[in-house]
This record gives structure tokens, sequence and C-alpha cells, in this order.
């Protein structure tokens, strides 16, 4: 009767184990999207670096100016077999994923200082095009799917016991 009752623990454990198990997955991928901006760069068998910024800022770690970005990583949606995680901040895809930004500045008429003493600048508009280079922190990777697997299976071993 021993066997009996402990079955039934080991069944409400492993049930629990089930409907807690999107949620644990999706905290991973968000430690793991976390540990690439520590260790500036994806981790895919390796840490893939980010490219240098062109500026010359370099005290501070790439796409990291005020943090909003990494803290604004976190589990979006989930279902019985599905978690996604991403990002609200309006400038993360382009920085996930690269691409080219196009926009057209307007600049107000001003007067400039120069040798020969002020000049009036017109108002006009100017393109500007520039390129973001792909640095990427969120997406599918041999190291994530390894550290879902190994919290799997240690949170299974518990269940089991």
């Amino acid at each position: 009767m021993a066997t009996t009752h402990s079955f039934k623990n080991v069944v409400k454990r492993y049930e629990k184990f089930r409907r807690e198990l999107p949620k644990v997955i999706g905290n991973t991928a968000v430690n793991f999207a976390k540990d690439n901006f520590r260790k500036q760069g994806f981790q895919d068998g390796g840490v893939e670096r980010w490219k240098k910024r062109q500026q010359r800022d370099t005290g501070r770690a790439i796409l990291v100016k005020t943090g909003a970005l990494k803290r604004s990583i976190r589990v979006t949606r989930t279902t019985r077999n599905r978690v996604w995680i991403g990002s609200d901040r309006p400038y993360a895809k382009i920085h996930n994923e690269g691409g080219r930004i196009t926009s057209t500045a307007r600049v107000r008429q001003q007067t400039r200082r120069t040798r020969a003493g002020r000049t009036s600048v017109g108002a006009h508009t100017r393109q500007m095009n520039t390129n973001i280079p792909q640095r990427q922190y969120i997406g599918a990777s041999k190291e994530l799917n390894r550290r879902i697997r190994r919290t799997i299976r240690n949170r299974l071993r518990t269940v089991l016991r």
C-alpha cells in the first residue's frame, strides 16, 4: 500500500512539472539571452563576438547604454508546447537581425560661426542611411538547446525521486 501512495505523489509531482515546464524553459531562454549581453556575443557552439562599435565610446559594453534592451527581454507568450521570448523595445529587432535604416532628417534654419564670421544656413532635409550590423542575442542555438535539455533532465530527476 505504501507504493500506491508514493506513486500518486510521483504522478502529482509530474503533473506539476508538466504545468510549470513552459515557464521554466522560458526563464532558461531569457537567462541565455542575458548571458549573451554579458559575453558580448551570441553563443552557438562557441561565442560569435558582436561587431565593435565605430564610435569612440569604448568604455561601455556593446548594445548597452542604459540597459533598457537587456532588461526588456522576457517571456512574451507560452502554450503547452511552445515558449516565445522577446523584447518590446522598438529597436530590438534591428539589433538582433541587422539591416539598414533609411530616414529623412529635417534641419532647421540656423546661423553658424565660420572663420569669416557668421553664415546663415537655410532649412533643408537630409537623407540618412544607416547600416546596423547584426548583433544577435535571441535565437535558436545549440548552447540554448543544451541548457534546456539539462534543465528538463534535472527537474525530471527531482520528480521521479
